[in-house]
């Protein structure tokens, strides 16, 4: 490796500085400077240079270039080499150069390793979702972990392992103990691969209206848009700073739990509960990333509640709502992290805590005029429109996150947080401005009623 060098004139006695030589001359003199060339030593140069009395800094030069070499054979006679002219006892040099071998190669690992999150990840440069496949082997039924992932416009399917090695880097799921939502529950082995074969994806948008519209009957029409929107974007949720939670308000018999129902067959990875501990709440979304739809929500008012619901209320955004716990298991003691943050729905004939509330785009229910179908958990449409929706997030993630840059326009603080992800939805999936803006007023409306404000008094 060579440098150029540039010694500066001296003023008497007294060393100049780069800026103070530029103060009292111009860049021309400076250009105008002799320039030495200095050059650095190889391996040979430093080994011929070395003898008994040889400095630790200089050993530790020599062997530092050593252990950059990819030949064992270089590596040899170079060690024999030193030995000669520093009468180094060959095994001190030899394990001295393992040791420094194994660190480089060890900061080389882990600054190439990425920690991939086993059910869902999002970042700039890629996108991976898991799932839990039960088989049969020897009998037995036995079950593993596969992963899709979308990077550098390739999609690769892992089915083998946890780790995933693409150019420099190594992609490594970080499993633990979460267990992953099973893949034919949500999706299927075969439609995955059928996608890696031919990855498209269609628009959804008005797919998904119409079938909220088949099952449930709504009081406002934009809430038929703002429902198929919200849907949608829980398939996206990791490319947003925040998410809406969805309330349905109404007396019972309104169709609260149906549409609960409906968002179970459609939302990603979704459970739907009617009670929830924080443990199994933290568990269950750490593990998942999923929707988190909880009927009978009234329940979270009760004071017993009163950390689940904290944690529910934070959850709202990324980084919220983590919950730490130490482990000790053989005598050792390590603080576990569960993270909640997620999309959720919550049901109630009554109202629910305020602070979970102002978080809530709120959608009041009547009981329907007309009877419609109940959504059959069997009914192949829900399947079909999983995989669609999986399309989606693969092909369009990296626009999603482009358009989600540009939203929230006309809106403040955390009213915008909870619209900019409808918005972004809405945007790619082409929908019209005069229904964008039809959606945004239904929104607002509601925000009106389910943001917390302050009494005169307080």
């Amino acid at each position: 490796a060579r440098v150029d060098w540039v010694e500066l004139p001296q003023e008497g006695d007294e060393k100049v500085g780069l800026d103070d030589y530029l103060c009292s001359h111009t860049v021309e003199d400076f250009k105008k400077l002799p320039i030495s060339k200095i050059r650095k030593l190889t391996i040979n140069e430093m080994i011929a240079d070395a003898t008994p009395e040889i400095e630790s800094s200089d050993l530790n030069a020599i062997i530092k270039g050593m252990a950059r070499l990819g030949s064992e054979t270089e590596k040899a006679l170079y060690v024999n080499r030193l030995h000669e002219k520093t009468n180094i006892p060959v095994k001190a040099i030899r394990d001295e150069l393992k040791t420094l071998t194994e660190r480089q190669e060890r900061k080389l690992n882990d600054e190439n390793i990425v920690i991939v999150h086993p059910s869902y990840e999002v970042s700039k440069d890629y996108v991976a979702i898991g799932f839990k496949e039960t088989y049969v082997s020897d009998g037995k039924t036995k079950e593993k972990n596969i992963y899709l992932v979308s990077i550098n416009n390739q999609y690769v399917a892992v089915d083998n392992g946890d780790t995933l090695h693409i150019e420099k880097n190594r992609y490594v799921f970080d499993v633990r103990d979460r267990v992953l939502m099973g893949i034919n529950e949500r999706w299927g082995k075969k439609k995955m691969h059928d996608f890696v074969n031919n990855p498209t994806s269609v628009a959804l948008y008005q797919k998904i209206k119409h079938i909220v519209r088949s099952y449930i009957e709504l009081q406002n029409e934009a809430y038929y848009g703002l429902a198929s929107a919200w849907i949608i974007a829980t398939y996206f949720h990791r490319c947003f700073n925040a998410f809406p939670f969805l309330f349905f308000y109404g007396k019972k018999g309104s169709g609260k739990s149906r549409i609960l129902d409906l968002l179970e067959k459609l939302c990603f990875n979704a459970i739907k509960v009617k009670g929830i501990t924080v443990a199994s709440l933290a568990d269950s979304l750490d593990g998942l990333r999923g929707t988190f739809l909880c009927d009978q929500a009234e329940s979270l008012s009760n004071p017993q509640n009163e950390e689940l619901v904290g944690i529910l209320a934070d959850s709202y955004t990324v980084g919220g709502g983590k919950r730490r716990l130490v482990h000790i298991s053989n005598k050792n003691r390590r603080i576990l992290e569960f993270e909640t943050y997620s999309p959720k729905a919550f049901a109630s004939f009554k109202d629910i805590h305020p602070d979970l509330k102002d978080r809530c785009v709120q959608i009041s229910m009547l009981r329907a005029v007309n009877d419609f179908p109940y959504p059959e958990a069997h009914l192949p449409a829900w399947s079909e429109l999983r995989d669609e929706l999986y399309r989606m997030l693969l092909t369009n993630w990296k626009e999603a996150i482009k358009i989600y840059q540009h939203t929230g326009d006309g809106v403040t603080h955390r009213v915008r947080e909870l619209w900019r992800p409808l918005e972004t939805i809405l945007k790619l999936e082409r929908v019209s401005d005069l229904e964008i803006q039809e959606i945004k007023n239904a929104f607002l409306e509601s925000m009106q009623e389910t943001q917390a404000e302050l009494t005169e008094f307080e």
